[in-house]
């Protein structure tokens, strides 16, 4: 592997951490970029060909694995779980759950409950 590559998987690599630990923050690409000393389309651009998605797409999907596993507590409604998730709009979030998912967040509970 070339040094450079390394390099940019080490990065991405604490980019991850970082994505998992603030998940719940409002973050931009902008702020992911300063995270790993990048500017925003080279972290674009290297996240992508590493992860196989944008940097966006995949904290979607990161709050989005973070809601199901809040979705098997009887006890949290669905907008309580969208907030603990990082989604600041309920709507939105219960259209990516679907969009990932491929059920409601109400179907999902009713599944796995």
């Amino acid at each position: 592997m070339p040094a450079d590559k390394s390099a940019a998987v080490t990065q991405l690599s604490e980019l991850l951490s970082y994505m998992e630990q603030h998940y719940i923050e409002p973050l931009t690409i902008e702020q992911m970029a300063r995270v790993v000393h990048l500017s925003p389309s080279t972290l674009f651009r290297a996240f992508r060909q590493v992860m196989g998605r944008p940097p966006v797409d995949y904290l979607i999907r990161l709050r989005i694995g973070k809601a199901a596993q809040l979705l098997r507590r009887p006890s949290l409604r669905v907008s309580e779980v969208s907030e603990a998730a990082g989604f600041n709009d309920s709507n939105y979030f219960t259209r990516q759950f679907t969009r990932i998912m491929g059920v409601s967040p109400c179907a999902y509970r009713q599944q796995h409950w």
